[in-house]
């Protein structure tokens, strides 16, 4: 294997057995399936990728701290690729560079670990017209490109590349980042039905079927989720990708109590017993809708108490949001604390101090173009405190926003 020298342009980029080899390998434990990954592994022919594949798939198994201990000595080049320090990862790529010289495991991982974009993206298209080893180079440059916003160069480079695995993911994403979200939730929705995707494009696809809606690919993954997906048993990262989008469905179907079944078993599986965050959120959203739908689906408003459900969750438990009593509330005090924190910020930055008339007025100001049914904060009662100010009255306000906690005064 001989390095080219220069840069290649990205049409040059070929792909060979071993690269989607090497492809298959990434997919399998992007998705947790250790087992498909070691057969993908076996099927790899070139020497340096081989091993590499093999040290993946340990690592994924056993943890970093056994290889490292193996790799140390043997291959530092190699051992670079786990350490978490990417400084000390650096300097064990110069080390092995210096002993050994330059191949292509060493040049893919030297590009991967690259301090700068700017060094990334040129060791990169170095690489492009390796065969095998290109693809990967293709991938690592178009990956860079994406998170550097620059979607029109991703674009040109991912139109000439081959269509891997791992490439195909990337198209997704600059569908998705460009605005062509209906493209990229069709593409992100077929390669899930045919079991070629990995748990962050089905997040991908999750994030897009929440802004924009789809009834007909909604129904369709729906019923492929239903009847069990296509994550297989071992591969847990799929399988918990899956669930999530299936839970995000069902509460769009309206069918809560089986989001929350499938909610609490992705708790319930949750690796180590540790389970993501946003994971907890979404289940506590999906139970407090299932708690309140039946209160809220006749239009009727539930009752406000100390104890009870936030405006917020009300209002994401509501089917007609859009004209629930609950989001016009959410929205009028949103304009008020912005207001407020503007005249707040006046005063810090050195301004003067509002009469409270004034400063009421700010916010009626603000709040008017929502068109709100509400009070003018101007013309609400105040309690005189005689020499401590005055105050408004707050109770004027619970008969048309009873969430409503105003603190306005002199």
């Amino acid at each position: 294997m001989v390095l080219v020298a220069g840069c290649a342009g990205p049409s040059a980029v070929r792909v060979e057995p071993d690269d989607l080899a090497v492809d298959r390998v990434w997919a399998a434990l992007a998705r947790g399936d250790t087992e498909r990954a070691a057969r993908a592994a076996d099927e790899v022919a070139d020497p340096g990728l081989r091993r590499r594949a093999e040290a993946d798939v340990r690592v994924a198994r056993e943890g970093r701290a056994t290889l490292l201990t193996e790799l140390v000595e043997a291959d530092a080049g190699l051992a670079a690729r786990y350490l978490a320090s990417g400084r000390r990862a650096r300097a064990w790529l110069r080390e092995s560079r210096a002993r050994e010289g330059s191949h292509l495991v060493l040049a893919l991982e030297d590009a991967r670990r690259s301090a700068t974009t700017g060094r990334r993206e040129g060791q990169a298209r170095g690489l492009l017209d390796e065969s095998p080893g290109g693809a990967e180079a293709a991938a690592l440059l178009a990956e860079s490109l994406v998170a550097r916003g620059r979607y029109d160069e991703a674009a040109d480079l991912l139109e000439r590349a081959p269509d891997t695995l791992r490439l195909r993911q990337v198209r997704r994403q600059v569908d998705a980042f460009t605005g062509a979200l209906h493209r990229a939730a069709a593409g992100l929705a077929e390669d899930l039905e045919r079991g070629v995707t990995v748990p962050s494009s089905v997040d991908l696809l999750a994030r897009i079927l929440e802004v924009v809606p789809l009834p007909d690919t909604e129904a369709r993954l729906l019923a492929f989720l239903d009847a069990g997906g296509g994550a297989r048993p071992e591969a847990i990262g799929q399988r918990h990708a899956e669930r999530r989008l299936h839970a995000m469905l069902l509460v769009r179907a309206g069918r809560l109590d089986d989001a929350v079944r499938v909610g609490e078993t992705l708790l319930d599986e949750a690796t180590g017993g540790h389970p993501r965050r946003a994971d907890l959120r979404r289940l506590g959203r999906w139970r407090a809708r299932a708690l309140l739908t039946a209160g809220v689906s006749d239009g009727a408003p539930p009752p406000a108490d100390a104890g009870g459900p936030s405006p917020e969750v009300r209002v994401d438990a509501d089917p007609a949001r859009t004209a629930s009593t609950a989001l016009d509330g959410l929205r009028l005090s949103h304009e008020w604390d912005v207001a407020a924190r503007a005249v707040y910020d006046e005063y810090a930055a050195g301004g003067d101090t509002l009469a409270l008339g004034e400063f009421l007025a700010r916010l009626d100001e603000a709040a008017a173009p929502l068109g709100v049914p509400a009070p003018v904060l101007a013309d609400v009662p105040r309690i005189d405190y005689g020499l401590f100010g005055e105050m408004l009255d707050t109770q004027a306000l619970a008969a048309s926003l009873p969430d409503a906690f105003v603190v306005g005064g002199k």
